[in-house]
């Protein structure tokens, strides 16, 4: 294929805006076939079709494919494709009611068979449609199978010969361990089931099967494509992945700048920009009064720390509640948005009443209340253990809120010291994982907040004309994108 020939690219995830969403997996679905479009790559997504997807996504669904079989464990499984339009992407929904008419998308005891029946679903359906991509995309554990399927029970398929496969590693903490007998239902020949391959410690491991059989292997940033070849965040794949490290590569995500916007964003108080940052105080404001603080002076001048996360130690928890006390007995105010592991939501519920003027803290998730977060805030904490990616400190920058991050993964790549004397650097970074190391970073941003207000607003202005959209990953996806598919069909060549 020459570069000038458009390429085909189907993106497989489990979840994706705005039909289903969990996590960071369901933006980058939801917007980066959308950049690959605009540059003229017919890019399509693949998705199960959840029972509340058409309700979430103010979309009609249409009928596509019906009739459609796959074969499951000695069981034959009924699926059919609904189709949507979702910003211009294509859209299959593969439409499985007894796995996926349900309330939830992750967190059953069969997410196994679940995911399983979907890329046994998607195989069927590409091989009913004329429509056929030069590149297969699949996404974290839970498409990981495709790519096994294609390289082994499908390898001599003409449907799939000379099919490039990437597969991108979104959180390797999730992998797809399940009981070994999976691999004969699944379809897959026993020779997977071997320590170069899929085994794990005597169970099957999924996500090793993804990384196998793909042509190229991705994660979402440089740093944490070099953080998961080490013990540490390894997660018991660091051997494995050191062997696979030539096809490993890390792009950082992009945020819908479109969507995420200050100047246009309906959820917030005051539209602003870099040329109107004096509206952001009416945002600040807003946040105080909605979380129950003081929004009078001298409240009003105390910096605002926003938080927007899963509740749990991944995410720095464990250090912010021994860092507390440290923190809220200084001049700063605090406000969390988040919803997971129960001991840290009993933490937080007895630290806000112990520091009712200074914590808010909201259980669940809003997106409204999110985008105020961001607006409003002054700061904006991310202390992850590790963070693959992360959106939240490239949203709160589109936002002007700075960021307070530990240097791993995607906010090592995102987030520098910003220096006030020559204006170099957009946030404030600390290194060890500690409360101490926490305190000492948020304090010193504080200090800069109250001493030197013209560097604030000046890093504040900064960090909005920052650009995070998706058009450079965008580049760097095709580029995979191709060297996937020469490499798929050299290898058909030699076959």
């Amino acid at each position: 294929m020459s570069p000038e020939e458009p390429l085909k690219v189907l993106f497989v995830a489990a979840e994706a805006a705005p039909f289903a969403k969990v996590g960071g997996l369901a933006d980058v679905a939801g917007a980066l076939p959308g950049a690959l479009r605009a540059r003229g790559i017919d890019a399509r997504l693949a998705i199960p079709c959840y029972s509340s997807a058409a309700r979430r996504a103010k979309l009609r669904l249409s009928n596509g494919i019906s009739k459609l079989k796959a074969a499951m464990g000695g069981e034959t499984i009924s699926l059919s494709e609904k189709r949507a339009i979702a910003g211009g992407v294509p859209v299959s929904l593969i439409d499985i009611p007894y796995y996926f008419d349900r309330d939830r998308v992750y967190g059953y005891l069969d997410d196994p068979q679940r995911f399983g029946a979907f890329c046994l679903g998607v195989i069927s359906w590409l091989k009913a449609d004329s429509w056929r991509p030069d590149v297969i995309h699949c996404n974290d554990w839970q498409t990981a199978l495709l790519p096994a399927l294609i390289r082994t029970a499908h390898s001599q398929d003409p449907d799939f010969r000379g099919t490039g496969i990437v597969f991108s590693i979104h959180n390797l903490a999730f992998q797809g361990v399940m009981d070994p007998g999976m691999l004969h239902a699944f379809g897959l020949p026993w020779s997977e089931f071997a320590m170069d391959r899929m085994e794990f410690y005597g169970n099957l491991n999924l996500m090793k099967g993804g990384v196998t059989h793909a042509d190229r292997v991705s994660t979402v940033s440089s740093t944490y494509a070099r953080e998961i070849l080490d013990p540490e965040q390894g997660h018991g794949l660091h051997g494995f992945l050191r062997a696979h490290a030539h096809k490993l590569s890390g792009i950082l995500n992009g945020i819908d700048t479109e969507t995420f916007n200050p100047g246009t964003d309906p959820h917030i108080e005051a539209h602003f920009g870099p040329d109107n940052a004096t509206e952001r105080a009416r945002n600040k404001q807003a946040l105080l009064l909605e979380s129950g603080l003081d929004a009078r002076e001298p409240d009003m001048a105390a910096p605002l720390i926003g938080m927007v996360a899963r509740l749990s130690d991944q995410k720095g928890f464990d250090i912010l509640l021994k860092s507390l006390d440290a923190l809220l007995r200084r001049n700063v105010r605090l406000v969390i948005l988040g919803d997971g592991d129960e001991d840290i939501r009993a933490a937080l519920t007895s630290a806000a009443v112990k520091y009712d003027d200074k914590l808010s803290v909201r259980f669940g998730f809003s997106e409204p209340l999110a985008r105020r977060i961001y607006a409003g805030s002054d700061m904006f904490l991310m202390p992850s253990r590790f963070e693959p990616c992360g959106l939240g400190q490239m949203i709160a920058m589109r936002y002007g809120s700075v960021p307070i991050v530990r240097a791993t993964g995607g906010l090592a790549d995102t987030v520098s010291q910003f220096d006030p004397a020559t204006l170099h650097g957009n946030g404030f970074v600390f290194h060890d994982y500690s409360p101490q190391a926490l305190c000492a970073a948020v304090f010193q941003a504080a200090d800069l907040y109250f001493n030197n207000p013209n560097a604030w607003s000046t890093l504040s202005n900064i960090i909005m004309k920052q650009d995070f959209s998706w058009g450079a990953p965008a580049a760097l996806y095709e580029q995979l994108y191709r060297d996937a598919s020469a490499q798929a069909r050299a290898q058909c060549d030699i076959e």
